[in-house]
């Protein structure tokens, strides 16, 4: 694996910490993963660039300054193309790997706080709630009732989702829903996140 894929799994791998629920822990593991990637991308960042730059300014040896200034901003753009290339490829890899966390051994308690979020959000004095398959066996009725006393919302069991990670929870005549897969949490934390992806791109802490 060449240092730029091994890039992109470290960097998916950072995203996916954010779209786990203990927000502070969160933070302090993506900072670590940060720290440890930055001297790759930095060195990935400086040695593109300065190829891209070398290259025009080959190119523009025959023309005048400003030609050069033209060359060395259309190198920046070439750049700034690469690199939201790379950012789409994170969240790419991201969403591949999503699945991975029903796998962890804690995926019971992240679900049981999925369905206190999805509930509170959808903001009814009942809800039915749909489970990926693994929190489906994670979370039995008992549990449910639990939840229910606890959030003051009647909670009823719906379909199993079959290609999302998480929660939707919906009214009882389906009419309105809210979103908590894992998936969808992803792509609503993609802009805020882009800036993060971003600084560890450009070799910032």
């Amino acid at each position: 694996m060449n240092p730029s894929d091994m890039n992109i799994q470290n960097l998916s791998r950072t995203v996916l910490r954010n779209v786990q629920i203990d927000a502070e822990k969160i933070r302090a593991e993506a900072e670590e993963k940060a720290n440890e990637i930055k001297q790759h991308a930095r060195q990935d960042r400086d040695m593109e660039y300065q190829k891209i730059i070398d290259a025009a300014r080959k190119k523009s040896s025959y023309i005048k300054n400003k030609n050069i200034a033209s060359a060395e901003a259309e190198a920046r753009m070439t750049w700034l193309i690469r690199r939201e290339n790379l950012i789409n490829q994170v969240f790419d890899k991201s969403l591949e790997l999503l699945p991975q966390v029903a796998e962890r051994s804690d995926y019971h308690e992240i679900v049981e706080n999925l369905i206190q979020e999805a509930v509170f959000q959808l903001n009814e004095s009942a809800a039915r709630i749909h489970l990926d398959k693994k929190a489906d066996q994670l979370i039995d009725d008992a549990q449910i009732k639990k939840l229910s006393d606890e959030s003051g919302v009647k909670i009823e069991r719906g379909k199993i989702l079959s290609d999302q990670n998480g929660i939707i929870a919906t009214t009882l005549d389906g009419h309105r829903q809210f979103d908590n897969t894992l998936q969808a949490r992803l792509h609503r934390q993609k802009s805020t996140m882009r800036m993060a992806i971003y600084k560890i791109l450009m070799g910032e802490g």
